[in-house]
């Protein structure tokens, strides 16, 4: 369905829901009442007034883009969003996530990487809000120590959204490091992560890079957490939180490395059904 007709169907809706309300009076309590009632609740039709002003207002500011998407032209939508930001130094957080999505549908990792070094010299508060998406040219490189430095420094950005999560990816990094005491301190990390916490999918993961390692001192936790895990969700309800997660942009990154993780928790079960 195109944008334009969406609009024309919730002003249609709006209209038709102003008329209701304002003229419902006059058929179920006559006419003498119709003029008590709308100058005691005049606000509503100022409400729905303004909320159709509003609407309206959105899709006029915004139409070329909604034509790029209808179209899907990207590099068209991706043109009109870059000049938003970069020439006219706008970036507010619906158009850099826009962007964002763009660039990987085009699956333009150098231009992700290019709004990442824009925004965290620009914008640091939207780097921060955005620093877990922004690090998607680093989770896909293949240079640990790359990917590690990015993360560590999003770390450090005031604000920084989702710490967990980079946590998390900073520790991913660092169990690929060749310096045994960054290992050492991503196990730690991922330790923690593991242990609490109501994500359960970032717990998941956590625990299986850790039984990954292969490290004695580390087996009775892992089993511990892995057996907390599987006693929390069923199978079904699992499969569930993943396909949740697989949609989000870290999600597509992740999803081969979450799907072996599921296999872990429940390699038991499967093999003795098998």
């Amino acid at each position: 369905m195109k944008f334009k007709t969406i609009f024309i169907f919730f002003n249609i809706l709006i209209i038709l829901s102003v008329v209701f309300i304002l003229f419902m009076p006059f058929f179920m309590l006559g006419g003498g009442y119709v003029k008590v009632f709308w100058k005691e609740n005049w606000y509503f039709g100022a409400a729905f007034a303004v909320v159709l002003g509003a609407l309206n207002l959105y899709y006029v500011k915004n139409r070329a883009l909604f034509s790029f998407f209808e179209k899907e032209d990207w590099q068209g939508a991706r043109g009109y969003l870059e000049e938003i930001i970069y020439t006219r130094k706008k970036g507010s957080r619906k158009t850099i996530r826009m962007l964002i999505h763009t660039y990987v549908v085009l699956a333009d990792t150098q231009a992700l990487e290019k709004l990442s070094r824009y925004l965290e010299e620009a914008f640091p508060r939207r780097f921060a809000f955005f620093a877990l998406e922004l690090g998607i040219p680093s989770m896909v490189q293949g240079n640990p120590d790359a990917m590690r430095g990015y993360f560590e420094r999003a770390l450090m950005a005031p604000g920084a959204r989702k710490r967990p999560w980079l946590l998390w990816h900073s520790a991913f990094a660092g169990l690929g490091s060749v310096s045994a005491e960054t290992r050492a301190l991503a196990a730690s990390r991922l330790g923690e992560l593991a242990s609490g916490g109501r994500d359960s999918v970032l717990r998941l993961l956590s625990a299986y890079l850790l039984d990954s390692r292969a490290e004695k001192d580390t087996a009775g936790f892992v089993q511990r957490i892995r057996a907390e895990l599987k006693a929390l969700h069923t199978r079904a309800e699992w499969e569930k939180r993943a396909g949740r997660f697989s949609s989000s942009l870290s999600g597509l990154v992740l999803g081969r490395l979450l799907a072996d993780a599921e296999k872990w928790l429940f390699g038991e079960e499967e093999n003795n059904n098998g």
